[in-house]
């Protein structure tokens, strides 16, 4: 009888592991481009937050584990923001890496 409660306390434990992370709350990170996160961040009249990682961005894992998915953190980006990551390496984001020239107004400033 003992033998079969720690069993069932196994899986009722692994369970609660394993659904638990699928079920976190957090930034939702919903777009697949950033074009598109910003088409739905002008409907929705909010600011696009752009995660910008690598695969092999230690401290970029590090965010997505343990700071994006905290839930006071989900709600505050969720509210004011439209969330998109955007892997720096592939697909859209060596182009939005690209350094873009800004303009040079020293003319204009007393």
């Amino acid at each position: 009888m003992r033998n079969i409660i720690s069993k069932i306390l196994v899986v009722v434990l692994f369970c609660t592991a394993t659904f638990s992370g699928l079920y976190a709350q957090g930034i939702a990170f919903n777009h697949d481009s950033f074009s598109a996160a910003v088409k739905a961040a002008a409907q929705e009249r909010k600011l696009v937050f752009m995660d910008c990682y690598t695969s092999w961005c230690g401290p970029c894992k590090a965010l997505a584990r343990d700071v994006f998915t905290n839930d006071t953190v989900g709600d505050f980006f969720n509210k004011h923001f439209v969330c998109v990551k955007v892997d720096m390496e592939k697909e859209d984001g060596p182009e939005l890496a690209d350094p873009q020239p800004v303009p040079d107004n020293s003319q204009s400033h007393p």
